[in-house]
């Protein structure tokens, strides 16, 4: 239903010592090969690690904390990356995630954007099961960034 995967090489690159966030970091060290795969109800959503992660790291992290966060009720989590463009629209429903997407630029053009609204545009899924998703992609990019040297950067 709803997955995060990755595919991407064994070696990072050295850091840059005029970075100072993730996003810088992140658009260093890895390749353009790298991809993350979001995969939307079957559909795969192919972004890549080096420019589409890099841009939307900030959001990733700002939207992983307001959905912990009890008293956020509903929250809109925002992908504006230069080659893909969506938004979902979450609502918390005690332990379940009430979701709405909206996909309008993603790699694969209008035949993926129409497979996307062919498989439906809403989901309810575990607030567990989401959050786990997002942070077990988190916790892979700090690990490479601590590997490839990099010390006090901010988000």
């Amino acid at each position: 239903m709803f997955n995060i995967k990755f595919k991407k090489s064994k070696e990072i690159a050295e850091p840059d010592l005029e970075d100072t966030t993730y996003s810088e970091a992140i658009e260093t060290i890895y390749s353009i090969n790298d991809k993350l795969i979001i995969i939307w109800k079957g559909v795969d959503i192919i972004l890549s690690f080096k420019y589409d992660l890099s841009d939307i790291w900030n959001d990733i992290i700002k939207s992983i904390s307001n959905i912990e966060n009890d008293f956020v009720e509903s929250l809109t989590f925002e992908f504006p990356s230069q080659t893909f463009f969506g938004s979902l629209s979450i609502v918390k429903k005690n332990e379940y995630l009430l979701i709405n997407a909206k996909w309008d630029r993603v790699n694969g053009g209008e035949e993926k954007l129409e497979k996307l609204k062919a498989v439906g545009l809403d989901m309810k899924i575990k607030k567990e099961y989401f959050l786990n998703e997002w942070i077990g992609l988190v916790n892979e990019v700090e690990c490479d960034i601590k590997k490839s040297g990099y010390q006090g950067l901010t988000i």
